[in-house]
């Protein structure tokens, strides 16, 4: 059965909003690595619209960084697999809808995927999982500021999430990349 990692971006009070993080170089690079071990990508909705509006360009671009240009090439080889109930839509190569009942849902695709499954942001969905106990390992991206916005990290949580350090990773923006594994 497939492990399933959650990586967000946080700031210090639990904003995970997609404007609320440094994207850099180093940011990019733990991305492609995380990615490089990744069978397949799990996305939400939202999630998935946000990234689908900006990655497939970005692979072809002649004006972006190359960390970035390397990622969206990397993000568009993947197997991505979004859970949404309206329709989906989209040409974004290797990509397919779930729809049904969340936990059916994530039972059949943890057992058609071989290794591991990566979550990015998704914070609905993640949240959703955990409360499940359907996410393995951790990936919390601290971002070195605090914003109050919305959505929250681990909103609909209801009761304790019990969690282990694996590690701590300073990055040089401040970032910093802190791994639990779900007790």
């Amino acid at each position: 059965m497939a492990k399933i990692i959650h990586s967000i971006n946080a700031t210090l009070n639990g904003s995970c909003s997609h404007h609320d993080a440094i994207a850099d170089a180093e940011h990019h690079g733990y991305a492609a690595d995380l990615l490089s071990s990744a069978d397949a990508l799990l996305f939400g909705r939202t999630t998935f619209d946000l990234f689908a509006g900006f990655w497939p360009q970005a692979a072809s671009s002649t004006e972006l960084p190359s960390h970035t240009v390397s990622l969206g090439r990397a993000l568009g080889r993947v197997k991505k697999y979004v859970l949404t109930k309206r329709q989906l839509i989209s040409d974004w190569d290797n990509t397919f809808q779930l729809s049904g009942q969340l936990d059916l849902e994530i039972e059949s695709l943890r057992r058609s995927i071989g290794g591991t499954i990566v979550i990015f942001g998704s914070p609905g969905l993640a949240s959703s999982l955990a409360a499940i106990d359907q996410i393995d390992e951790y990936h919390i991206l601290f971002q070195p500021f605090v914003v109050n916005s919305q959505p929250k990290l681990f909103e609909s949580v209801g009761s304790r999430l019990s969690l282990r350090m694996m590690s701590v990773t300073p990055f040089a923006s401040g970032v910093l990349l802190t791994k639990f594994l779900r007790q």
